[in-house]
């Protein structure tokens, strides 16, 4: 079986019509997903990605993709033995 591929990727999305994209490739396996609750009707405002580079034991985190409000409203915890 083939190694997954370690990036994401996502868009478009937002705006009128899809102006926004990222991608993401972090140096090890996304172990948490951030997710930010904001606006009208509890829309998602911003994701993060957490995951711990290789060798160390402190997670590193991603940069906030979306937008700058909201507040913490779940965190997915990506176990072991799942893929992303």
């Amino acid at each position: 079986m083939a190694a997954p591929k370690k990036h994401v990727q996502v868009g478009p999305w937002g705006g009128t019509g899809g102006s926004y994209s990222f991608e993401f490739k972090p140096d090890a396996k996304i172990t948490n997903i951030y997710i930010k609750i904001g606006g009208q009707g509890g829309c998602i405002d911003s994701i993060r990605f957490g995951y711990f580079p290789t060798g160390s034991s402190q997670e590193s985190q991603s940069p906030q993709y979306g937008g700058q409000g909201g507040h913490l409203s779940e965190t997915v915890l990506i176990l072991p033995f799942e893929l992303l």
